[in-house]
Parts: structure tokens; sequence; C-alpha cells
């Protein structure tokens, strides 16, 4: 509950200081600003999640293969075990 509160303060003053600070909204736009912009720009953000996701998924797969490969090597490999 301190938590939710603690947030719901933070999220409020942000947006006090957006809107009433003078700052650019650029720089540092406010809360609602963000969510109106993620709101109606979704199916742009969909389609960017899905390209994301399967490159982070092919750079897990290639890790995957590439560790499992240097640690084949350095079981197998008298010299690279003891370095």
């Amino acid at each position: 509950m301190i938590t939710l509160l603690v947030l719901l303060a933070f999220a409020g003053g942000w947006e006090a200081y957006a809107r009433l600070g003078g700052v650019d909204s650029l720089i540092l736009p406010a809360p609602s600003e963000i969510a109106t912009a993620l709101w109606d720009d979704r199916g742009l953000l969909w389609s960017n999640l899905l390209v994301t996701a399967q490159e982070v998924g092919l750079g897990i797969l290639v890790a995957l293969v590439v560790g499992a490969l240097l640690a084949v090597a350095l079981h197998f490999s008298g010299a690279l075990r003891r370095g």
C-alpha cells in the first residue's frame, strides 16, 4: 500500500512539474502525454515489439550456442582449462 502511494505521489509530482514547471515536453513529457502517445501509436508499437522480440530471441539462442560450445571446449582442452 505504501509503495502504491509513493508511486502515485511521484507520478503526480511529475505531472505537475511537467505541466506547470515550464519544462519542454520534448525533454520531459507529462505521464498523461506518454499514456496518450502509447495509446495513439499502439499499432506501431506492436509491430516494433514483434521485431524486437525476434531479435532478443535470436540473441539468446546465439548466446546459448556459443556458451555451450565454449563450455565443451574448456572441458576437453587441458590448455584452456588451465588458463
